[in-house]
């Protein structure tokens, strides 16, 4: 279904057979109707622009601690390894 930006009105096409939307409103409802799509797509892209900014802040915690987990396994390596070793050299 198509859905106007203007006053939605609609008539029946009989040539085509189906219905088909017509925009018959006045210069100055489009006008508003054109100012309201704007300011909604601002208002929208303020929302994502945030959205997208928690998101690449949550992005650069969770690497952080990707990182800071990824030298905790590297360091239980090494321990284990250097335990390793010394039971080796006791034997």
């Amino acid at each position: 279904m198509v859905k106007l930006i203007c006053c939605g009105n609609i008539k029946v096409n009989k040539h085509v057979g189906y219905i088909l939307p017509m925009c018959v409103c006045s210069a100055e409802e489009a006008q508003e109707e054109l100012q309201e799509f704007q300011q909604m797509s601002r208002d929208y892209e303020v929302e994502l622009e945030t959205e997208l900014k928690q998101c690449e802040a949550r992005n650069r915690e969770l690497l952080a601690a990707n990182n800071r987990l990824r030298m905790e396994v590297e360091n239980y390596k090494v321990q284990r390894t250097l335990v390793v070793i010394r039971i080796w050299k006791k034997k």
